[in-house]
């Protein structure tokens, strides 16, 4: 049985893809989305059993979600944005991590347009010594380091 679970804002509901019927709908409980099992489950088309009653009445699923998540699912939104979200649908996220961190973000930032490409090359090498610095990168390398340079001569192209 192939089923579909579906989340709004704060209304869940259980449907069978194939048959397109709906197999439980219920309402948030402080964010949670709680499935009493004193409901009869149907297994193929001939049987229908329940839950024993030694189990818990109600299960949760829940994983606190980091912020930085949700901001990339939400198309980069601001920091301010993906709280009032989350507050308004009673999702509770892990604030400690924010979009300042968000590698695409960072990128997305930089206003300077790039160099005219240039017809002529130097004919002496470290006549003419191209440079890049970037950073702040997310991870560090191997040695620790969380900004890079490059350094390109322009008769030799060696790095």
């Amino acid at each position: 049985m192939l089923l579909h679970i579906q989340l709004l804002i704060q209304f869940k509901l259980v449907m069978d893809k194939v048959l397109g019927r709906i197999l439980y709908q219920g309402l948030s409980k402080q964010g949670m989305y709680p499935i009493p099992f004193d409901l009869p489950l149907k297994f193929g088309s001939t049987s229908t059993s329940t839950i024993p009653s030694s189990f818990s009445k109600t299960a949760y699923v829940g994983k606190t979600i980091k912020n930085l998540l949700w901001h990339q699912r939400l198309g980069h939104p601001t920091n301010e944005v993906v709280k009032s979200m989350l507050k308004k649908c009673k999702i509770f996220g892990d604030p400690t991590v924010d979009s300042t961190s968000c590698e695409a973000c960072l990128l997305g930032k930089f206003h300077k347009l790039p160099f005219p490409v240039s017809q002529t090359r130097s004919e002496v090498p470290f006549d003419i010594v191209h440079s890049d610095v970037w950073g702040l990168a997310l991870h560090l390398s191997l040695d620790g380091f969380k900004y890079f340079v490059i350094f390109i001569d322009d008769c030799t192209w060696y790095t």
